[in-house]
């Protein structure tokens, strides 16, 4: 018997988890314990957004993840007046509430230059990035294919979304240095 994408989602909710990470970087730490380390925040962000096909034990963790972000984000606004609107946000729109997407955008800095906010680059430069790990910068382009393609086909009004923002500040400074 096969199950389409969305019965292994709806089979995936049921199950119990521990509310650990059970692959890479924070192995065995709980999702509360990276929550609250303010830098690993973007790292939550950006999993709970992740659209790409994941394996099955990374689909696990990430539909506890949003599980667990929805409940955090209710948690953190019991005394909100506003709590019940709240509860019938959706998981994006609680995701938003607990981590704005401005925790992840790069970021100009003083000198005007775009710095990574998210990712193993976290802090750098992304100029810094490009003149060091290239094949970094080519796996973030080539991923991301149909952001870079949009940018470059209208530089000048192309308005990326809250998923893309990250790739297209990227895009927009290889462009700038042709």
């Amino acid at each position: 018997m096969t199950i389409d994408n969305d019965q292994y989602k709806t089979l995936m909710r049921g199950l119990p988890h521990n509310n650990k990470f059970s692959y890479g970087k924070h192995e065995g730490k709980s999702f509360e314990e990276v929550f609250n380390e303010m830098e690993n925040r973007g790292y939550i962000r950006w999993l709970c957004t992740y659209e790409k096909p994941l394996t099955r034990v990374l689909h696990k963790d990430r539909e506890a993840l949003k599980r667990w972000v929805a409940d955090k984000a209710l948690e953190v606004n019991a005394e909100n007046p506003k709590i019940e609107e709240i509860r019938t946000l959706r998981d994006e729109e609680l995701l938003d509430l607990l981590i704005p997407e401005e925790v992840v955008r790069p970021v100009l800095d003083e000198s005007g230059e775009y710095r990574f906010m998210f990712g193993k680059y976290k802090g750098t430069l992304v100029s810094e990035v490009v003149k060091e790990d290239r094949d970094y910068i080519d796996w973030l382009i080539e991923t991301n294919s149909k952001v870079v393609n949009a940018y470059l086909k209208d530089p000048e009004g192309y308005v990326p979304d809250r998923k893309s923002y990250g790739v297209y500040c990227v895009a927009k400074f290889l462009k700038e240095q042709q």
